[in-house]
């Protein structure tokens, strides 16, 4: 059975502290009595106190004055104190509120309206401490969850390293002596551990950003340089669906101070997922300085021509494992977990800056990014002037 809600009840005079503990036990509570603001502190120490009902008159220390001590008790401060005036004024009323009080009841009190008012407050507070504990079930959760991550993908990294090692040397060695007959296989097995890779990256990824750990490490970068670079990397991957990629950049792009690590994975996520979905089409992918509200910016757009994202899915494209599937009714277009999109947008949000997307369905979709540019440092080749 529940034990009855313990309300303290604080005055000063006798005959008042009397009548209010013996209203509070008619309401199926269990009354504590100070006489004191010393004396109500000493009870609150106990921690046994679910509502206060405070006397504004004391001697020695006002009911203010002990309002002010307990909502600066970290351990007090969430506690529900009922200000008691033996008149009404309105700027009492106003300092107690702002202050932290929660509610006030005037004295000759009517019991019907201490009924309301003391039920309100505790189940306000019974509330308020469930909605605390459901917080904090979700942040162990949270935490739990992103150590798993982490554990699961670091034990996965090095034995998949080891496999898609292991298919280099094998086709190496097969292709030196012209053992052709296996060469498939082996170019089968080590493309599923690259895909088994890339999905543990996203997960530490994941597990990185969930806990706030994910750092970013700032340089300058050749920024036309490094777009270069991921342009020719990702080409094996158009021709895989006969894509052609276009790219134009920006007039005095020029070094960048930029995390040049989570710039590639961002642009690689945009591009990969454009040539995954668009079949014998085109990418489209533009880099360029822009002013937006007298701030430098970079804009980063990747345009696709394939089959375009439907309406109902724009919302929700973002969230953990969203896909876009072929509405075709056949299969989905490639096997991802559906994490890229939201790593991408949340490595955007680390950088100070945000992604959006437009798409039309049968007509292709354009991601948009914008990322401030950091104040830019003299660039240096090797470092030195």
């Amino acid at each position: 059975m529940e034990s009855a809600s313990q309300i303290l009840v604080v005055d000063d005079t006798p005959i008042n502290l009397e009548l209010l503990c013996n209203a509070v036990r008619q309401l199926g509570y269990e009354a504590v009595a100070a006489n004191s603001g010393k004396r109500a502190m000493e009870k609150l120490a106990e921690g046994t106190i679910d509502l206060v009902l405070l006397d504004y008159l004391m001697p020695e220390k006002s009911g203010l004055e002990v309002l002010v001590d307990i909502k600066n008790n970290p351990s007090l401060a969430g506690l529900p104190v009922v200000m008691v005036t033996g008149y009404y004024d309105t700027q009492v009323v106003i300092d107690a509120l702002k202050l932290g009080a929660a509610d006030y009841i005037n004295k000759p009190f009517e019991f019907e309206v201490l009924k309301v008012r003391i039920d309100m407050q505790l189940q306000r507070r019974k509330m308020e401490q469930e909605m605390l504990k459901m917080r904090q079930v979700a942040e162990d959760t949270n935490v739990s969850k992103s150590r798993f991550l982490s554990f699961v993908s670091h034990e996965l990294r090095s034995p998949l390293n080891s496999v898609v090692g292991y298919c280099d040397l094998l086709e190496l060695v097969m292709t030196r002596d012209g053992i052709n007959d296996y060469l498939e296989h082996v170019a089968h097995i080590k493309s599923a551990g690259m895909h088994i890779l890339s999905i543990t990256s996203d997960l530490l990824d994941l597990a990185q950003i969930e806990s706030g750990k994910l750092k970013m490490n700032y340089k300058n970068v050749a920024l036309a340089e490094l777009v270069e670079s991921i342009v020719a990397e990702m080409q094996p991957l158009m021709r895989k669906n006969q894509n052609r990629l276009k790219v134009q950049l920006g007039k005095e792009l020029g070094p960048v101070l930029i995390d040049e690590v989570r710039f590639r994975q961002i642009v690689d996520n945009l591009l990969s997922n454009g040539a995954k979905y668009t079949h014998g089409g085109e990418v489209a992918l533009t880099v360029e300085k822009i002013k937006e509200k007298a701030e430098a910016m970079l804009r980063i757009s990747v345009q696709d021509t394939g089959i375009g994202i439907p309406r109902d899915k724009l919302d929700t494209l973002f969230r953990e494992f969203s896909k876009v599937d072929d509405k075709s009714g056949s299969a989905p277009y490639g096997t991802g977990t559906g994490l890229g999109l939201m790593i991408t947008r949340q490595l955007c949000e680390q950088m100070g800056g945000n992604i959006s997307v437009a798409s039309e369905q049968g007509a292709g979709t354009v991601f948009t990014v914008t990322l401030p540019v950091k104040q830019e440092r003299p660039f240096f080749e090797g470092g030195h002037a």
